[in-house]
Parts: structure tokens; sequence; C-alpha cells
């Protein structure tokens, strides 16, 4: 259980970075941003920098935070767990990114890197796959490439999937499921809360088990 506090905003690419990236006009789809506070170094960086820009937020409980996942994901938006390793810090903020113009999303098109892989991973039953004419919403769905179109079938490529799971809860078939990756290994105990935290509201640290 976890108290919580999100931001809580709607970027449109009107002005700022986003104009000179030639993405005037655009509505960006990446919005209601997740806080989080570490205990390590930064503790408040997340809120310190939505604060300081003069943006807009809304406390929230735990539970509202999970429904604007689920509504995110339902939206086709790529959920990324933004961390600070190399600044000694860990998780500061959950983005829900537009594909069309998130750089991390883009990155990894491009090069194949950019976005750490989540716990799980996609399996395919082809014996279930209903085919493009009866779905299709895997190919409608996935922003990273997995899957291509031969004829009626859809050519699975296993070793794209980032496990943002927006196939596997449309396939209609239930051909998609995921599974946890062999070479994946975690923490089973995480401190962690949902964000404002320290001067800005509520400074303590609740154990959190996965």
């Amino acid at each position: 259980m976890c108290s919580s506090l999100t931001t809580y905003h709607s970027a449109t690419a009107n002005n700022g970075i986003f104009s000179s990236l030639n993405f005037t006009g655009k509505n960006i789809r990446c919005q209601n941003n997740i806080l989080f506070i570490n205990s390590r170094n930064f503790g408040n960086y997340g809120a310190d920098i939505y604060l300081d820009l003069g943006m807009e937020f809304e406390e929230i409980t735990a539970d509202e935070a999970k429904d604007i996942l689920d509504e995110m994901h339902t939206r086709g938006y790529v959920h990324q767990a933004l961390y600070m390793f190399d600044a000694g810090a860990g998780l500061f903020v959950m983005c829900n990114c537009d594909d069309d113009v998130c750089s991390c999303v883009k990155g990894v098109r491009l090069t194949g890197t950019g976005i750490g892989k989540g716990p799980e991973i996609c399996n395919q039953d082809p014996a279930k796959c209903l085919g493009i004419e009866k779905c299709g919403k895997c190919l409608e769905r996935c922003p990273f490439g997995v899957n291509k179109a031969d004829g009626d079938t859809v050519i699975f490529d296993q070793s794209k999937c980032m496990r943002c799971e927006l196939c596997v809860t449309t396939c209609e078939g239930g051909a998609r499921q995921p599974e946890i990756r062999e070479d994946y290994e975690y923490e089973h105990i995480m401190s962690k809360v949902l964000l404002l935290a320290g001067k800005y509201g509520y400074e303590r640290m609740v154990p959190y088990e996965r």
C-alpha cells in the first residue's frame, strides 16, 4: 500500500523544445506523469522539476495512479519508468508516452537501444492467432516493430519485444502471453512511494513487495 501523488499534465507541441523539432501544433499524448520519491541522493527531484517549471499537478491515491496507467495502456501509450542510476539515484518518474514523438521509443526503433526491457517477454502461440483479417491488433498497437504482416499471418520477432504488452491485452485470440524473462533479476523488496514527498507533503518511505 502506497500513499501517492502525481503530476497531471497534457503536453502540446505549441512551444518550447517541441516547436524546434517540427512538432508544432501536434497534440503530444505523453501525459499524466507519475512522480516517485527515492531515498537516495535526489529525494524530491521529480517533484522539484515540475514545481520549478510551474507545471500543474494533482494529488491522487495509489489506486488512482494504477487507474491512470490502465487507461493510458488502453489508449496505446507506452509506460516508461525513468531512472537515474548513473547519478546514483533511482526511479523518479513514470511517463505514458506517445510513440510518434517520444525520443526513447524512436531511439529503440532506430538503434535497438535506449530503453531497458521489462521483466516479462511476450510469447506467441501461432495456433491461436486469428490472422490479420479477423484481428491484426498487434500490428496496430506495437510501437517497436515486433510484428510484420505476411499475407494474413503475423510474423513475430521476439528479439525486438520490449514488454509493453500492448499486443497482449488486445489479442482477440489470446495468442500473446507474457512470461518472466530467464535473464531478469530484481529485488523482491523495494522502498518507494508515489510523489509528492518531503517539504511538499509526505516524507515517508513505504515498503513495497513485488
